[in-house]
């Protein structure tokens, strides 16, 4: 999340709370502003709000200096930097224009159903499958597991998104065949 706090906020901002405006999963055709004690957010991260009378999860889409109505403040900054980059916020807003769809709608559907839950957003590694030293001997009575070993070898390793292209089940690696690096 890119905030600006101390030496790097102007004192306007370091006075008074930044406004952010908020997408929320419900069908109405506009942002919220909400106050934000933490400073300006970034676009494309989770906030939770309070939206009636519940807390929903919404998306930061912007900011603003001000506001003329007495403004909620965020209630929680989920993520520490924007969990949606810059091109999928862009294809949100295209999509919700196009197909005039609420804006919050649309980042609800792009959102896996733990996000839009407000879950902690986590990064997962593609691991590197590499050849263990295993002679073709150990896998004689496995001949898919052989072929998998054989390209690996020739391949120096691949990673998930690569064995596709390369022919390999991922069922057929295992201890015998690669290991994960």
């Amino acid at each position: 999340m890119r905030r600006l706090t101390g030496q790097d906020a102007p004192p306007a901002l370091q006075a008074k709370p930044a406004v952010v405006g908020v997408a929320v999963p419900r069908p109405l055709r506009q942002l919220f502003d909400y106050a934000s004690t933490d400073g300006p957010l970034a676009p494309g991260v989770r906030v939770s709000v309070p939206f009636g009378g519940a807390t929903v999860v919404g998306v930061v889409v912007g900011g603003s200096a001000g506001s003329a109505h007495r403004l909620k403040s965020v209630q929680r900054v989920l993520d520490d930097e924007p969990l949606l980059p810059p091109d999928l916020m862009a294809l949100a807003q295209w999509l919700a224009d196009y197909y005039h769809h609420p804006i919050g709608d649309v980042f609800s559907t792009l959102l896996p159903a733990k996000a839009r839950r407000g879950a902690p957003a986590r990064v997962i590694e593609d691991p590197l499958w590499l050849p263990n030293g295993t002679d073709d001997a150990t896998v004689a009575r496995a001949p898919r597991q052989r072929e998998a070993l054989q390209r690996l070898r020739a391949n120096g390793g691949a990673r998930n998104a690569e064995l596709r292209t390369l022919g390999i089940a991922r069922r057929h690696l295992g201890q015998e065949v690669g290991i994960a690096a």
